[in-house]
């Protein structure tokens, strides 16, 4: 069963920031503070993600639900112009190796 949560809301109206940089500070320079977060998050991502590959479901599964999940929320925040913005620039970063995860990280 799959259970929606409520959204979170952005302090800031996304008319006060530039469309296309809405986003730019998730991927840009970032404080020792927010990359220890990440780093957090990706841990926790991490080990629910080999659960649920323990539980059986397929890697592309849970790749397509995640990516769902977490465009849902980008929306939610920045809006759809911002994260068609974002996403228009993804192709890039994953033939640029951005996503390319060694085997060390696990």
């Amino acid at each position: 069963m799959l259970r929606c949560r409520a959204r979170r809301v952005r302090a800031t109206p996304p008319s006060e920031l530039q469309n296309g940089a809405k986003m730019d500070h998730l991927i840009g320079q970032e404080s020792e503070q927010l990359s220890a977060q990440k780093r957090e998050a990706y841990v926790r991502i991490s080990a629910v993600w080999q659960d649920a590959l323990g539980a059986g479901i397929e890697p592309d599964v849970l790749a397509h639900v995640a990516m769902f999940a977490a465009l849902g929320d980008l929306v939610a925040t920045y809006g759809e112009s911002a994260v068609a913005d974002f996403t228009m620039r993804l192709s890039q970063r994953v033939a640029a190796g951005e996503f390319t995860i060694s085997a060390a990280c696990h």
